[in-house]
């Protein structure tokens, strides 16, 4: 992976057209300019907020349903609790609650296949970009 941006600033519909991005949409669901389906999205929320037991977590976002407004939420705590079907709104805001730790809202990852020449020792670069919900905590 290449260095860590420095989080991007961005609100629920921001957080919305990244859900497109991530997913393998209709193209009449999806805008000319999302480009659906090129990138994954690794969410780091508050599982309190989502109405589950334990504290922070993070997990693929598998894919976003537009009409429904709801996101698939692909637990990696499979012993805990199987993948399931969120409001993207109730994500957005698990992930604006503080982490205890660091003091700091949660946020996302968005991941992307960089296209890059192999480097000869089986290494591959991605490019990344972080989206903070530490900006704009109230939507």
């Amino acid at each position: 992976f290449a260095p860590a941006p420095k989080p991007q600033i961005g609100g629920i519909d921001t957080f919305r057209d990244d859900l497109k991005r991530a997913s393998f949409l209709t193209p009449d669901e999806c805008s000319a300019t999302a480009r659906c389906g090129e990138h994954r999205m690794i969410a780091a929320f508050s599982r309190a907020s989502m109405k589950q037991s334990g504290v922070g977590h993070f997990s693929p976002v598998g894919a976003y349903s537009p009409k429904h407004d709801m996101c698939l939420v692909m637990d990696v705590a499979r012993f805990k609790y199987p993948s399931y079907w969120a409001p993207a709104e109730m994500l957005w805001d698990s992930m604006k609650e503080e982490d205890k730790d660091t003091g700091l809202p949660r946020g996302y990852m968005m991941l992307k296949k960089a296209c890059v020449e192999h480097t000869g020792h089986g290494h591959h670069q991605a490019h990344h970009r972080l989206r903070s919900a530490a900006s704009r905590r109230g939507g």
